[in-house]
């Protein structure tokens, strides 16, 4: 959890990322459960895995996981501390891996 300060509405009002979203899968990736699906709601987010865990803001940013979350051409998009960025497409649906937590079990509803 983040003391950041606040945030102004004109770069992230809390609601900017809210909704189910699938990540886009780039070929031969296979990404961690916790990163293949989120459901943002607010300051929320619950994670493919089933965690829930918050946005923190800083300079006007918002961040998940450390990783910097931005809209780009309607796909949700998070820039990760390595630098790579994971692309998400919105979903109708959402639920998180099964207990054992692999990705094969993850399942996103579109």
């Amino acid at each position: 959890k983040s003391d950041a300060p606040a945030v102004p509405p004109s770069r992230y009002d809390g609601q900017a990322f809210d909704g189910d979203w699938e990540i886009v899968l780039e070929e031969g990736s296979r990404p961690s459960p916790w990163l293949c699906c989120l459901q943002i709601r607010g300051s929320r987010a619950t994670l493919g895995d089933g965690d829930e865990v918050g946005i923190t803001t800083a300079d006007g940013e918002a961040y998940l996981c450390g990783g910097r979350l931005s809209i780009e051409e309607d796909q949700l998009q998070r820039q990760g501390k390595t630098g790579r960025t994971a692309c998400f497409r919105r979903i109708a649906g959402f639920r998180g891996a099964s207990s054992t937590g692999s990705f094969d079990t993850v399942v996103c509803v579109n």
